[in-house]
């Protein structure tokens, strides 16, 4: 009886696998997503990016230098910091002012936070030519030449269909003295909803024009100790 009984649950689980599957409720694959960094072979494109990110700055009378020829660069990273609504596993997207949407079968392929932590390091590292750019805490006993503080307030495809980046950040001295320190919005291509590859790959645009910003800043920084 209880064999009967055990086959007919099977029997019965098989029929309605195969009417969802007829009906077309099956829940669709989940894809997975990074930001990525910059490549050696796009870097030739971020020198355009520098110009405009240039003209940005000299509107703040910023003057954006030339790297100097010196030794490698230093800079201590400080953990990044995400608003709670992008810190999790789902792509967020914008749908209006007060209301977002979480891509259930869109996440991310890792945290977000060591995501963007890791990309703006080897980002930074490819800009400056260094290998001293590192996170903190860290568990060698480093000596940097500059201290990074970035805060992220929004990262995302806006209800717009605009990819943005919104981002308040300091550059310190070793002592943690403010050198420099700025909010920024910048906006990227336009994309569709439930376009997720071009979301991120406009994200990671976005986050490579963020690393340009903070090259420009250390080098004028790097220039003012000089002449001094």
């Amino acid at each position: 009886m209880k064999w009967h009984t055990a086959t007919g649950l099977v029997v019965i689980f098989l029929v309605l696998s195969g009417c969802a599957r007829m009906l077309g409720t099956t829940s669709p694959p989940t894809r997975y997503f990074v930001i990525s960094p910059l490549t050696l072979d796009s870097k030739l494109n971020s020198l355009a990016l520098a110009k405009e990110t240039k003209e940005s700055l000299d509107k703040k009378e910023i003057k954006v230098v030339e790297p100097t020829k010196q030794t490698e660069i230093g800079i201590a990273l400080e953990p990044l910091q995400i608003p709670s609504y992008l810190d999790r596993a789902e792509i967020v997207v914008r749908t209006g002012d007060n209301e977002l949407d979480i891509a259930e079968f869109n996440k991310w392929g890792e945290n977000i936070q060591s995501n963007l932590s890791r990309t703006l390091i080897e980002n930074l590292s490819l800009l400056f030519e260094s290998d001293k750019i590192y996170l903190i805490p860290s568990k060698k006993r480093r000596f940097p030449n500059f201290r990074v503080a970035v805060r992220i307030k929004k990262f995302e495809r806006g209800f717009d269909g605009i990819t943005i980046l919104s981002v308040r950040w300091m550059l310190y001295s070793p002592d943690k003295k403010i050198l420099f320190r700025e909010s920024v919005l910048l906006k990227g291509q336009e994309v569709d909803k439930d376009d997720y590859p071009k979301i991120v790959k406009a994200m990671s645009s976005l986050w490579v024009e963020f690393s340009q910003r903070i090259v420009d800043s250390v080098n004028k920084q790097q220039a003012n100790m000089i002449e001094k």
